[in-house]
């Protein structure tokens, strides 16, 4: 009797299927076949071998290989581009680094000290040249001339402060003291001036004159100054600002040490003014 696999379909001979490789074992000989005992019926007899099945080789996807390549690829073109531009830009800075550090602005940023010294020489310069000196603190003689000095309030009405001292810490005071819109100071040798929210203008290099018909403060007496020598009423002024009064003062001498007062008195007074004089106003002015 033929024997047929039943797993191929293919004729076979022994115990093994030369087509697909299964294995069979068998009850009656050789036969491949026995007899059930219920139904009296040949049947073929087989089991399954403990070979592995045949595998099948899978096609190879090559839509998935040439992606993988492609993003290989793509990869090695972008960290190819990064090592470029960092390679270029630090070229470049390496380029700006030199041409900065051969600069003398670069020189006086690296040295504080040397830009300060610099910028303190030039300041010196333009003071000295023009008379003309900004809030701070400065030593006479060597930072600004001795002489008179008339100093001036930064804003109108604006109070400021003022002193004068024989060491550079300000603990011994020759004069000090809050002024009103203006003031005028002579300048010690050897003195240290310190003043706030105000600028001070050398008077022997700058023609200011200031209106005592108008303005309280301090002024000169004299022919093309501030108030002519002559009779004046002096009456309260319309300002925001006072340190006290409304009051006036004359001086005939702005001796830092002991100024001397010739008059003094409050608003609604009648006041005479000669040649050399200074007066100072605190919340009035000079009737016109």
């Amino acid at each position: 009797m033929k024997k047929i696999c039943p797993y191929c379909g293919a004729e076979y001979s022994g115990n093994e299927c030369k087509e697909c490789g299964m294995r069979f074992y068998e009850d009656d000989g050789d036969s491949g076949y026995s007899t059930d005992r219920d139904s009296g019926k040949t049947v073929q007899n087989w089991k399954k071998s403990s070979r592995p099945e045949p595998s099948v080789k899978k096609p190879l996807n090559n839509n998935n290989t040439r992606t993988t390549a492609i993003t290989v690829i793509a990869s090695l073109c972008i960290i190819a581009l990064i090592t470029a531009f960092a390679l270029i830009r630090s070229l470049m800075t390496d380029m700006f680094v030199e041409k900065m550090e051969s600069s003398p602005a670069f020189s006086e940023l690296a040295d504080p000290e040397r830009a300060s010294e610099k910028d303190e020489e030039a300041k010196k310069d333009i003071n000295e040249e023009l008379g003309i000196y900004s809030a701070g603190d400065y030593h006479i003689g060597e930072d600004m001339p001795a002489g008179t000095y008339l100093f001036v309030a930064s804003l109108e009405d604006q109070m400021f402060y003022q002193g004068i001292y024989k060491d550079p810490y300000q603990r011994e005071p020759i004069s000090e003291g809050w002024r009103t819109k203006s003031y005028i100071a002579e300048l010690p040798e050897g003195a240290y001036l310190h003043f706030s929210w105000s600028n001070a203008y050398d008077l022997s290099k700058n023609d200011i004159t200031n209106d005592p018909h108008k303005d309280q403060g301090m002024f000169r007496v004299g022919k093309g100054l501030d108030l002519e020598p002559g009779t004046y009423q002096v009456v309260k002024g319309d300002f925001s600002t006072l340190m006290y009064g409304p009051a006036w003062t004359i001086y005939s001498d702005l001796n830092p040490v002991a100024p001397v007062i010739a008059d003094s008195g409050d608003a609604g007074a009648e006041i005479t003014v000669y040649e050399g004089d200074y007066l100072q106003l605190n919340g009035c002015i000079i009737k016109e």
